[in-house]
């Protein structure tokens, strides 16, 4: 089987800020991995494993889908925190000609300076954990130049199928943990942008109690 149509390289590496913040979703994978190229089962049935490459099709499918989803979401977000970042700076100005007084003063400026560091985190989880750019796993021109090869031509569908099923494996086992990695991330993005906007919450009230004479 490994050395089928479908036979894939090694998983991809984690990057340095999906090991430092996902570690554990990358353990055990390269076992998944292994296990998708097991010997061939003898007497295969072909009914059996078109039904089992059409399940593995729809939950590497699904797991995509999933990735795209979370992109979709994180990206809202990061944008959402651009937008509050504007509002911060809008009130840095008149944060710091107000007479705000011995206490509101130090509110003031403490909740701008962690809105600031609040919302510069959820950018930078959202850019580098979630939305920078990542290998396609699928059919490489490798694997897709065997197709060429008379002996590869001469298998029957359920050599086919069960090769198809290795390399399904294997793009699933690369696929789930970045996306359990994205999801903890976009957690994290939204729990700064949270944080964010009470700061800057926090600043537009001691702003607006000052006005009022409070």
């Amino acid at each position: 089987m490994a050395d089928g149509p479908a036979a894939t390289p090694l998983l991809d590496p984690p990057t340095f800020f999906q090991k430092l913040f996902c570690g554990d979703c990358f353990k055990n994978r390269e076992s998944v991995a292994a296990g998708s190229v097991e010997p061939e089962a003898q007497d295969p049935n072909p009914e059996g494993v078109a039904a089992l490459v059409k399940i593995a099709e729809d939950t590497v499918e699904d797991e995509r889908a999933r990735g795209r989803a979370l992109d979709t979401k994180t990206a809202g977000l990061a944008g959402f925190t651009g937008v509050i970042l504007s509002i911060n700076g809008a009130l840095a100005g008149t944060l710091f000609h107000q007479k705000l007084g011995p206490v509101g003063r130090p509110i003031a400026e403490g909740c701008f300076i962690g809105a600031v560091v609040s919302l510069l985190l959820a950018v930078g989880f959202a850019v580098l954990g979630v939305l920078m750019p990542q290998k396609y796993r699928g059919m490489g021109r490798e694997q897709l130049a065997l197709f060429n090869r008379s002996d590869v031509q001469a298998q029957n569908a359920t050599w086919v199928g069960q090769s198809m099923l290795g390399a399904l494996a294997l793009i699933l086992a690369q696929d789930r943990p970045v996306n359990d990695c994205k999801a903890r991330l976009t957690k994290w993005v939204a729990r700064f942008l949270a944080l964010g906007f009470v700061f800057v919450a926090g600043q537009a009230l001691t702003l607006g109690l000052r006005q009022i004479g409070l």
